[in-house]
């Protein structure tokens, strides 16, 4: 018999956490399924799925056209559609008596766009078979347009940690993601302010989502020489970054659960993080990394004083963090939860 034939449905290729997490799950389905990936928007992480034998397309107006998803459709046994931004795909699939599989990945954000899209969203999570969300904190905010949500955390690469030089100079800390008021880089800098006279240095890197936010975070760190900003870079650069920083801080105003949360801990990092959406439940404070009140540039800029010059505390917590990672937030695990639904959609496995 036949392998069964999955489309898969992202709003974009950009380096950022939704297409990111599709990266890190569809290569692990590929196995026992057929995958197409298509998207209204080319990016650099297309080159990447092409690059791990995931085939990927761009289809213009994809994400406006439900004809587009339909035409494509016809030749697949389901659909999984990736964040809100791809529910016109989830009418296609409904209107085709497909199977559909929706994975929403937006936090607060979703408001807005419930605001702007109104009825013709909120429609959708009628038509979609089955619905997944990465945390339990957005299952309970998601639950007013559907109930049965279920929750499969991402997973990411286990990581063997490099030896460990001892520390000398200024403690590195770490800020990764796209350039915007969401993602709390004004609070990085402001707590940055109240320790101008401690041996830190901190790099923001990121592409830039918001270009006004941008021009008004260099304009207030221009007299913060311990602070640098960083072009978004390649996978690799990444890779160097998180090894040779000290500690990873994450002030996000919102944020679903934080994949680079996740990342960091897998190397063995310790994170300071904003104690905002999913990410409570990775981190417990204190022990696999270290919480914060939201928007708190104070009490962000406390806790990184006290591990200034605690090595000791920075390393069993990355230690922590890392064995957590190990224990329950593994790619294995990722693509076993997902699997495990896909196999239960009705009329999807044809076999293989």
């Amino acid at each position: 018999m036949r392998r069964s034939r999955l489309l898969a449905v992202t709003h974009e290729y950009s380096r950022s956490g939704a297409p990111i997490a599709l990266l890190n799950l569809l290569p692990g389905l590929a196995s026992r399924f057929d995958i197409l990936v298509a998207s209204p928007i080319d990016g650099p992480l297309r080159d990447q799925f092409l690059d791990k034998n995931v085939q990927a397309i761009v289809v213009p107006n994809l994400d406006k056209d439900a004809d587009m998803s339909a035409g494509l459709l016809l030749s697949f046994d389901a659909l999984l559609a990736s964040t809100l931004l791809s529910f016109v795909s989830i009418y296609a699939a409904h209107q085709m008596q497909k199977p559909s599989l929706w994975y929403i990945q937006e936090g607060q954000i979703a408001k807005q766009f419930f605001e702007v899209l109104g009825p013709g969203l909120s429609a959708a999570f009628s038509m979609a078979t089955r619905l997944v969300v990465p945390c339990h904190f957005y299952q309970r905010f998601y639950s007013t347009q559907r109930t049965g949500i279920e929750v499969v955390p991402y997973g990411v690469e286990h990581r063997e940690l490099a030896p460990q030089l001892p520390p000398s100079g200024p403690m590195r800390i770490l800020q990764l993601g796209t350039i915007e008021h969401r993602k709390g880089q004004d609070i990085t800098c402001a707590a940055v302010r109240l320790l101008k006279d401690q041996p830190i240095q901190v790099d923001i890197v990121g592409r830039i989502g918001e270009t006004d936010y941008h021009r008004k975070l260099l304009s207030h760190c221009a007299d913060l020489p311990q602070v640098r900003f960083v072009p978004q870079v390649d996978p690799s650069q990444t890779e160097a970054l998180m090894a040779g920083c000290d500690v990873l801080v994450v002030p996000s105003r919102d944020e679903v659960t934080g994949l680079v949360i996740l990342e960091a801990m897998a190397a063995g990092k310790p994170v300071i993080a904003a104690a905002v959406g999913g990410i409570p439940e990775i981190i417990v404070d204190g022990q696999t990394g270290f919480l914060f009140k939201s928007q708190d540039s104070r009490q962000l800029a406390g806790i990184v004083a006290r591990l200034i010059n605690d090595e000791p505390t920075r390393r069993a917590v990355g230690t922590a963090g890392r064995n957590f990672v190990r224990a329950s937030r593994t790619l294995e695990q990722y693509h076993e939860q997902f699997e495990n639904i896909l196999l239960e959609l009705p009329g999807f496995v044809q076999g293989g």
